[in-house]
């Protein structure tokens, strides 16, 4: 990825993450330790805009989730042994043995080592706690579900120390779909089912990985999950408190789909938490899907995706850790987005950012209204196809171009929202004017500069164009507060179907030159108050924050810059504000920071270079040196 370079003399910038959501000490560090909610939820009491279940947001905390606590410590010498073996598998009471089908009945521990090569381990102990210790295992499945839990109140999965596990759906084996409860994934279960212990587990599922109808916690280990759907999926919730998970999956790398349960309405699900850990997701569709809420306080999330890296169709909120999405559709997708900490870096080839999708109001986030094709998407009243920029269909409204999964409908008629300098427009019609080469077509060709001493600048008017709207937005918005975010898009770096504040935070954006996308494109009002952001890109669809309490620039160059050209904005004193390197072909500039005051002229040079230490693209005192002087903006 190329890192654009934005640099702030004399700007106080913290370039440490913020890792919030750290775990309690485990009360024996040998088995994993007890897990309890106390961490999360002073994190949850103590990040800003936290809300609750009655806000307008719908966002809910950890305690919300009613996640029971589990000790997950275990005591090896009382546990019962279990030895796998291909027709002579063995065990002490409270297990039967049928075939290859060895089925835990009682509740306890229990200590399995040994082989199947086409048998299951089976959990079958209503209303009782099971803790299975797998030391040593190595199980084949006849077919799906090499470890099946049909009925238990509680199972803990322990991996013992050193210990290296496999669990695996036999090759070519079908799911019964006749069964709601028959097993979809390697290691499936209908109970709530945690991961504890230092040992290794190996998950291979021709369907999903690993599944739980109600709530999945991983809490320790080390987990390679290879799955042809879904990696690992918590219905309920998925929680991920530390270890190592690995997923290489064909749908969805992380999933938490149910959207309500018919005998308790109030129950709070569809939600993947994740505060540590060390995390790599590979993914056909999304990295991480929530119904309602995806929530990361802390771990370390490395994330390649076919379609968007995190997604949540109700709320979305980062408060630490780091993510890394080196390959996206759409970067980060939520309706309603709180970004308050956390070092994020973003490669898309669509947007970069995305507040979009859910419903027009949050008082249900999770209702579904998805199309199954474009033709029933058609006869719901949806647009019909067009003509892509660069040629392919143009997918119709909340669908993705052929070859992409499939996402809930957009409301809206596709017109634009009222915006600041111009009536609505359809997409491709000329928006208000624009100052610049490129007089507010999005289609106009871009002209490129090769003699920098001739460009001449002037500020972006009444808040710019932006692209099309989906029509009524609701009440969807996107907050940022803290945290660092780099991102690298081919399309819009930020596109908010909403609103957008800032309010701190460090947001560096590198958008395309392609004049139909914008750097930032914001439907409703758009404020900053705190914070520093520098977004670049073609100037067609270029947007800026309103007038507000910190000001902002918002530069169009009469020709676009090439690539590698520092623009360099200086005070009246002369002094180094902020400068920013291209990395892409370019148009325009909007850079607000705490340096820059409204109504204040500020000096724009370009060309030169820029020395000094880098931190994510963002260097604090800079030296800047060379370029040429193209004129005077004056910041709103």
């Amino acid at each position: 990825m190329k890192n654009p370079v934005l640099v702030f003399a004399g700007l106080a910038v913290t370039g440490a993450l913020v890792l919030t959501g750290c775990s309690t000490e485990p009360e024996d560090t040998t088995a994993g330790g007890a897990i309890t909610s106390t961490s999360v939820q002073d994190v949850a009491d103590t990040s800003t805009n936290s809300g609750d279940t009655t806000s307008t947001n719908g966002e809910v905390q950890y305690d919300d989730l009613d996640i029971k606590e589990m000790d997950t410590a275990v005591d090896g010498a009382a546990a019962v042994n279990v030895t796998l073996a291909d027709g002579a598998s063995s065990s002490d009471s409270g297990v039967s043995v049928d075939g290859d089908t060895v089925t835990i009945t009682s509740g306890g521990t229990y200590n399995l080592s040994g082989s199947l090569t086409a048998g299951s381990i089976v959990v079958d102990a209503p209303d009782e706690d099971v803790t299975v210790i797998l030391d040593g295992v190595d199980v084949t499945a006849a077919g799906v579900g090499a470890f099946n839990v049909v009925d238990a109140k509680n199972v803990v999965v322990y991996l013992a120390d050193g210990s290296e596990n496999s669990l695996s759906d036999a090759d070519g084996a079908a799911v019964d779909e006749s069964d709601d409860d028959a097993p979809n994934a390697a290691v499936y279960s209908t109970a709530d089912l945690w991961f504890a212990g230092t040992g290794s587990l190996s998950v291979s599922g021709v369907n999903d990985g690993i599944t739980s109808k109600d709530s999945l916690v991983i809490t320790a280990g080390t987990i390679s999950v290879t799955a042809g759907d879904d990696g690992v999926r918590g219905k309920d919730h998925l929680v991920i408190r530390d270890g190592s998970l690995t997923v290489d999956a064909g749908g969805d790398a992380l999933k938490s789909d149910n959207e309500g349960k018919s005998d308790d309405p109030a129950a709070v699900v569809g939600v993947i938490w994740i505060e540590g850990g060390t995390i790599d997701l590979k993914a056909g569709s999304d990295a991480a899907d929530a119904a309602r809420q995806v929530t990361i306080n802390g771990g370390d999330l490395n994330i390649a995706a076919g379609d968007d890296g995190l997604h949540s169709d109700g709320v979305l909120r980062i408060d630490g850790g780091s993510v890394n999405i080196s390959e996206s559709y759409e970067g980060v997708e939520g309706a309603y987005m709180y970004l308050s900490g956390g070092d994020v870096v973003v490669v898309a080839t669509d947007d970069g950012i995305n507040v979009a999708g859910g419903t027009d109001s949050t008082a249900d986030v999770t209702t579904n209204t998805t199309p199954d094709t474009p033709a029933d998407a058609a006869s719901a009243g949806l647009a019909p196809a067009g003509d892509m920029p660069g040629g392919g269909d143009m997918p119709v409204n909340g669908m993705r171009p052929e070859g992409m999964p499939e996402r809930g409908a957009m409301p809206g008629d596709g017109t634009r929202s009222e915006r600041p300098g111009g009536d609505s427009e359809l997409p491709g019609e000329a928006g208000p004017a624009m100052s610049g080469s490129n007089s507010g077509d999005p289609h106009a060709a871009v002209t490129v500069a090769t003699d920098l001493s001739a460009v001449t600048v002037t500020a972006l008017e009444d808040g710019g164009f932006g692209g099309p709207a989906e029509g009524d937005n609701g009440d969807r918005f996107l907050e940022i507060s803290g945290g660092t975010y780099v991102i690298d898009t081919q399309s819009d770096g930020i596109d908010v179907n909403g609103s957008m504040t800032m309010t701190g935070g460090t947001v560096v954006v590198t958008s395309t030159s392609d004049n139909s996308q914008g750097a930032l494109d914001v439907d409703d009002t758009f404020t900053i108050t705190g914070g520093a952001l520098a977004a670049n890109g073609a100037a067609g669809m270029a947007v800026g924050p309103e007038a507000g309490a910190q000001g902002s620039l918002g530069i169009i160059f009469s020709s676009a810059l090439p690539a590698e050209t520092v623009i360099t904005i200086t005070d009246s004193s002369g002094a180094d504000v902020g400068s920013f390197t291209t990395t892409e072909v370019s148009q325009s500039l909007v850079f607000s920071s705490d340096q820059i005051i409204a109504g204040t002229d500020y000096s724009v040079t370009v060309g030169g270079s820029v020395t000094g230490d880098s931190i994510g693209g963002l260097t604090v005192d800079g030296s800047v040196s060379g370029g040429d002087a193209v004129g005077t903006i004056t910041a709103e």
